[in-house]
């Protein structure tokens, strides 16, 4: 079986972020359960976190920050999430651009539901401004 999408908020493929006026990337995953498996990675730093690295795992919610520390700033980063629907059948995968005072605005809101053969991904490439 095929994943389906629905795009609530289509990739936009390009993120234009600006870390010198505090700006970040927050990622949120939320899954339907009960095992979720999914993978954050980039180009340049490879696996960056899994589920399992989240100390409630397994849960329905999973949040991070990213470009929050200095260190996480690369130009032109192609950012990835992958997602196994072997024992969980429905994801949703948002992420936002958040600054000292909350969040500033949404770029991408999807959700994916899947067979137990399923994997798919989802990538964007972060232009620092």
């Amino acid at each position: 079986m095929a994943v389906t999408r629905v795009h609530n908020i289509p990739n936009p493929s390009t993120v234009q972020v600006s870390p010198q006026q505090a700006e970040f990337l927050f990622f949120r995953v939320q899954a339907g359960g009960p095992v979720p498996r999914f993978r954050f990675s980039s180009d340049v730093k490879g696996l960056m976190l899994n589920q399992g690295m989240f100390p409630q795992d397994p849960a329905t919610t999973y949040e991070w920050a990213f470009l929050r520390d200095p260190s996480d700033i690369q130009q032109f980063e192609l950012l990835t999430v992958a997602f196994l629907f072997n024992s969980n059948a429905d994801y949703r995968y948002q992420v936002s651009i958040h600054g000292p005072g909350g969040p500033i605005r949404d770029l991408l809101d999807i959700q994916y539901s899947g067979g137990s053969g399923d994997f798919d991904t989802e990538l964007f490439r972060v232009l620092i401004v």
